[in-house]
C-alpha cells in the first residue's frame, strides 16, 4: 500500500477516524485524508445523523480510495449510536458482507469518559501533544522508520514550542540518519532518565526548566560545563564586550552560560532574577552584581549596556510580556532575547523601537543546534539547511 509520499520502510499504517452528519461529507472526509496521507480510513457510522444501511454503506465502500475500517460505536462506549444492539450487529454484517476491510465491533466494558473523544483528536490534531496526518507523515518522516529507528528529543516544560523537530528531522531524512526527533514534555528529570535509558533513545536536548537538572543526570560532564558559573582569570582584553556592563535576566542554564561567557570576555557582569537569592548565587560565583528583576526598571548607571533576557518572559502564549519598560531600553546599545517563539517578541521590538541593536534567539538556537546535531549523528551540521528552515521564523 503506497498512499505515502516516498520510500516506505514502516509498515504501520496510519489510520483517519472519520465522522460526519452525511454520507457525503464522509466521502468528502475519504478523499480528504488520503491526500494527507492517510492509509486507512474509520468510518464512524454512529455519527450520521440519518442512516440507511443498505445503500449507505455500499455507497461508502464503493466510493472510498482506501480500506476500509467500519464502526458503529455505542453510547456506552463513548460513541453516538442509542439503539439496540442487534440492529447495530446486523449493520456492522451487513458491511462485512458487502466489502468492507475491516470491522470494529465494541463489547460491553466499563467506559472511561476521558477516552470519549480520542478519535476526533486524532483526525482534528487537537489534543495536546497529539500530531496529525500531515505532521507524522511530513515532519516525523514516519514512513521512514522502522526497528531500528533511534530516537532523539528535546526534554523541557513547556516544549511544544520548540522548533527542533523540524530542524532534526529534516536533517536526518536528507542525511540518510535513521531517526527520529520529537518533543518530550517532561515533569521529572532523573525518573525520565531512568525510564528511557534504553539504546533506542540515542540522545536529548535541554530546554526551559530543566537545565540545571540535567547536567546533575549527565555520567559525563563537559569541562565547559563543569566550570560555568565559576570565576577565571581571562581578561578579555580586544573583545567587543570588555569593560561593557552586561545585564543577564535569567538565573537558569542559559543564564549562567551567558553570564560565564560575558565575564570570560571581560564584561562587568550583572544577574537580574525573580528570586534575588538565585540571582545572588550567580553574581558571586561570576564576580558580578545581583539584582531582582523589579528593580531593572530603575537600574542604568550607564548608557550603552548590554542586555540579554534568557527566561522565557515573551515566549508563546504570552507574547504581550516583557522583562524590562520600553523606558529602561534606551540606556541600552544592544539587547538579545533567548526566546525565539516569536522571533521578535516584545522586548526586541521594543528595544529596536528605541534605537538599540537586537538579537533574535534564532541566532542562538541555530548555533546550538550545529553543535548537537555533529554529536547526535557524527555527520557535519547542514548549517545553510538549519538557516533555510529557520528564515520563516
Amino acid at each position: 500500500m503506497e498512499s505515502g509520499v516516498g520510500m516506505r520502510k514502516n509498515q504501520t499504517l496510519i489510520c483517519a477516524p472519520l465522522m460526519a452528519d452525511t454520507v457525503d461529507q464522509l466521502v468528502e472526509l475519504m478523499h480528504k485524508a488520503k491526500l494527507k496521507g492517510a492509509d486507512i480510513v474509520e468510518i464512524r457510522l454512529d455519527h450520521l445523523k440519518s442512516f440507511n444501511p443498505q445503500g449507505d454503506i455500499e455507497k461508502l465502500i464503493k466510493e472510498c480510495p482506501l480500506p476500509t475500517l467500519f464502526t458503529y460505536r455505542p453510547v456506552w462506549e463513548g460513541g453516538q449510536y442509542d439503539g439496540d444492539e442487534n440492529s447495530r450487529f446486523d449493520a456492522l454484517r451487513l458491511a462485512m458482507e458487502l466489502g468492507a476491510d475491516h470491522i470494529d465491533i465494541e463489547l460491553k466494558v466499563p467506559f472511561y469518559p476521558e477516552f470519549e473523544n480520542i478519535q476526533d483528536c486524532l483526525w482534528k490534531g487537537v489534543c495536546p501533544g497529539q500530531p496529525t496526518i500531515e505532521e507524522l507523515v511530513s515532519l516525523y518522516n514516519f514512513r521512514l522508520m522502522d526497528s531500528d529507528t533511534k530516537v532523539f528529543g528535546i526534554i523541557g516544560k513547556p516544549v511544544s514550542h520548540s522548533k527542533s523537530p523540524k530542524l532534526y528531522n529534516r536533517a536526518f531524512k536528507e542525511d540518510g540518519v535513521n531517526g527520529v526527533f520529537v518533543h518530550l514534555l517532561v515533569d521529572d528529570v532523573p525518573k525520565f532518565f531512568e525510564t528511557y535509558s534504553s539504546s533506542d533513545f540515542s540522545g536529548f536536548s535541554c530546554t526551559i526548566p530543566h537545565k540545571e537538572v540535567a547536567l546533575t543526570c549527565c555520567d559525563e560532564v563537559d569541562p565547559v560545563a563543569k566550570v560555568v558559573g565559576s570565576q577565571h582569570g581571562a581578561s578579555g582584553i580586544g573583545s567587543p564586550l570588555a569593560g561593557k556592563l552586561f545585564i543577564v535576566i535569567g538565573a537558569g542554564g542559559a543564564g549562567r552560560a551567558l553570564a560565564y561567557g560575558a565575564k570570560e570576555k571581560g564584561a562587568r557582569v550583572v544577574i537580574a532574577n525573580r528570586t534575588y537569592d538565585r540571582a545572588r548565587e550567580l553574581a558571586e560565583l561570576v564576580g558580578g552584581q545581583a539584582l531582582s528583576l523589579a528593580e531593572l526598571d530603575s537600574f542604568h548607571p550607564e548608557t550603552g549596556m548590554i542586555l540579554a533576557n534568557t527566561t522565557s518572559i515573551g515566549m508563546q502564549p504570552k507574547v504581550e510580556e516583557t522583562p524590562v519598560s520600553k523606558e529602561a531600553l534606551k540606556y541600552y546599545e544592544l539587547v538579545f532575547d533567548a526566546v525565539y517563539t516569536p522571533k521578535i517578541t516584545r522586548l526586541l521590538r521594543e528595544a529596536e523601537e528605541v534605537g538599540a541593536k537586537i538579537v533574535t534567539g534564532v541566532e542562538m538556537f541555530i548555533g546550538q543546534a550545529y553543535e548537537q546535531y555533529e554529536r547526535f549523528t557524527g555527520l557535519p551540521a547542514p548549517k545553510q539547511l538549519f538557516k533555510e528552515i529557520m528564515k520563516d521564523y
